[in-house]
């Protein structure tokens, strides 16, 4: 998916992400606050306001949320503050030398970070040894960052042992894939591990360590060599590995963590995997042998990219968006009005948007609104398999959807969070005030990506404070660094996706990216719920020709290890590399310049760089949420 321009200047506005593709690369008031309740539960209060909260015993998964402001303004404080265990300098065991959390300096290129997303299993059942290939399908496993384990008190994501607290399961089984261009430009590989009590690791289905387990044949009931305890428990002991285990592309680490016993008190686990700066350049990028004698003045080798295409209206006026023609998954933005369901009360039928005193038709400011809404709710859903649109027969027409009223009538908003409020139902189960569409309200449409984060099955996400939850918005402790989608949708530094307590459980973090990804699988013949990649990572893309001697793109980080990489020649002299994030997107990007297997610059700013062909590579900075969509320009 490219984003080639901005998406609300006067001159373009795109009314299909897709379409505004680059050729030449690869290719305000109250609601009413009332608890309806049957068998159902309704929990009032997507509003701001705890004291208004019903605080009944839920005992159906069909709850429908309620708020009664115009502004949703809760958040989070910034994920990237969750820490997993400290690590300590002395050890108990003799199975790797102990570490700090400082890396070797000869093995500074991180592979796997500490604290990254793995795919885990933890019910105590038996694999076979395919779990351990790069092939086997996991999208049936959980997904948690790390420190995973439980008993401690320092997990990002707390396991399941079973049922039984004397027989608790003995293994628990972890998978993470990351990617390598060329690994002969390798001299050594060093991993860094914490578990408690013992671990098998294996490189692309291959045994590459134990620490702390038995020599013989190892099964899912193998209990680890001697209990770790005390201050050994967050040691993490450091291992040397052959870099000949790796292979060209995707890479798969997959770990089995085994208790000394099924009456342990507590389990852990961390990994981060480093290679050797001094024989490659970061990532293994490669010199794509380009002839660098024919180079011109000025920036070169860029590709001519497509206009935005013109937005089609209906005969009514409404602009006619999708953000992903043809995923399958549909989020439909209903400005027209129509039925709202609720599980409890049953159908309502509200008006659509309205600002100028017509239902009937919209008028360039309520178009200049709805194209905006649009845009901030496709940029908050971009990582995802999802097609945001305005248009009903395309939502028919997708294999599932979830469907948001847009009303008039409305102020706050209500969302079921039962899973049955998306699919193919023929009504909306969520709707929101015309408030948050509005451009001068600044809500920039947040209420509309939290009431479909509702549907999605998700809580509010917030804190816990002597025993009393509060969304983001509520919480005094609240730093306004990162504004949570579904901590209420209040305005941050950055606002998205979040990995943090939610209401309901106090214990167990609520994985807001996985739950989405899983519901739309699920519903759909989607392979993982990620938006399909834009730019595959060992293909170089082109740049854009802004035709004005700069170039830039706009792209999206699909999912946290997505590369993107763009190539372009420069005739030499000072020139400007800037990166962004677009729009609302959480996106926060690294960013390096890369020629003949050498990193020039891994910053932003002016540079002076020799005449050449160069490549830049861009990641995520690795914390929760920091993907979807951003934008590169470089500028003589």
């Amino acid at each position: 998916m490219l984003f080639k321009k901005n998406l609300l200047t006067a001159s373009i506005i795109t009314a299909s992400f897709s379409l505004a593709a680059c050729n030449g690369g690869t290719e305000a008031s109250t609601e009413e606050n009332q608890t309806d309740l049957q068998t159902t539960n309704e929990i009032i209060n997507d509003t701001g306001d705890n004291s208004s909260s019903e605080n009944s015993t839920n005992t159906d998964s069909n709850t429908d949320i309620d708020s009664s402001s115009n502004t949703d303004s809760g958040s989070s404080t910034d994920p990237n503050t969750d820490s997993g265990s400290n690590t300590n300098t002395d050890s108990n065991t003799d199975s790797g030398s102990n570490t700090d959390s400082n890396v070797d300096d000869t093995y500074n290129h991180v592979l796997i970070d500490k604290q990254s997303l793995w795919f885990y299993q933890d019910n105590g059942s038996a694999l076979t040894g395919l779990w351990k290939t790069k092939d086997y399908d996991d999208s049936g496993w959980q997904q948690g960052l790390a420190q995973l384990g439980y008993g401690e008190g320092d997990e990002n994501t707390q396991i399941e042992y079973g049922g039984d607290e004397s027989n608790k399961n003995i293994t628990t089984y972890f998978r993470h894939s990351f990617n390598v261009n060329d690994p002969a430009l390798y001299a050594g590989l060093q991993l860094d591990l914490l578990s408690d009590d013992g671990a098998v690791v294996y490189i692309n289905g291959k045994e590459v360590l134990r620490d702390n387990m038995p020599n013989s044949a190892i099964t899912h009931n193998t209990l680890a060599a001697s209990t770790i305890s005390g201050a050994a428990e967050n040691n993490y002991l450091r291992h040397p590995l052959n870099h000949n285990d790796l292979i060209a592309g995707e890479n798969i680490i997959t770990v089995e963590l085994h208790q000394r016993s099924g009456s342990s008190s507590d389990t852990s686990f961390d990994l981060s995997l480093f290679a050797d700066e001094d024989a490659i350049n970061d990532n293994n990028i490669s010199d794509s042998g380009s002839d660098d004698s024919d180079l011109v003045s000025g920036l070169s080798g860029l590709a001519s990219c497509e206009s935005a295409a013109a937005i089609e209206y209906s005969s009514a006026g409404l602009p006619l968006l999708e953000s992903k023609p043809g995923a399958p998954f549909t989020l439909f933005l209903d400005y027209d009005g129509g039925i709202y369901h609720s599980s409890s009360s049953g159908d309502s039928t509200l008006l659509g948007y309205n600002r100028n005193g017509s239902y009937s038709t919209f008028d360039a400011e309520e178009q200049r609104d709805i194209i905006a809404s649009w845009q901030h709710v496709s940029h908050y859903y971009a990582m995802f398999d999802v097609n945001v649109t305005t248009i009903d027969a395309v939502r028919a027409s997708s294999e599932a959807w979830g469907w948001i009223l847009i009303s008039e009538e409305k102020s706050g908003g209500r969302a079921s969070t039962s899973s049955s409020a998306m699919g193919r139902q023929p009504y909306a189960r969520a709707y929101a005030g015309s408030s948050t569409v509005r451009i001068e309200n600044q809500d920039k449409s947040r209420r509309l990506a939290h009431e479909l984060g509702h549907n999605f099955t998700l809580h509010h996400s917030g804190a816990w404070d002597e025993g009393e939850f509060y969304k983001w918005e509520d919480w005094s402790g609240w730093d306004f660094k990162y504004g949570a989608i579904m901590g209420g949708g209040g305005e941050g530094d950055r606002n998205g996706w979040s990995f943090d307590l939610q209401e309901y459980d106090d214990k167990n973090k609520q994985d807001t990216m996985a739950i989405i990804r899983e519901r739309i699988t699920n519903l759909t013949s989607s392979n993982s719920g990620w938006s399909v990649d834009d730019h595959n990572d060992n293909v170089r893309s082109k740049l854009c020709d802004d035709n004005d001697g700069s170039a830039s793109i706009e792209a999206v980080l699909n999912k946290p290890d997505d590369l993107d990489q763009f190539e372009f020649q420069w005739g030499g002299g000072e020139i400007s590399l800037s990166a962004e994030a677009v729009d609302v997107s959480a996106a926060l990007v690294d960013i390096k310049i890369i020629r003949d297997n050498n990193i020039i610059t891994n910053n932003t700013g002016r540079h002076y760089l020799d005449a050449g062909t160069y490549t830049i590579q861009v990641v995520s900075r690795g914390g929760y949420g920091e993907i979807g969509s951003y934008k590169i320009s470089l500028n003589p």
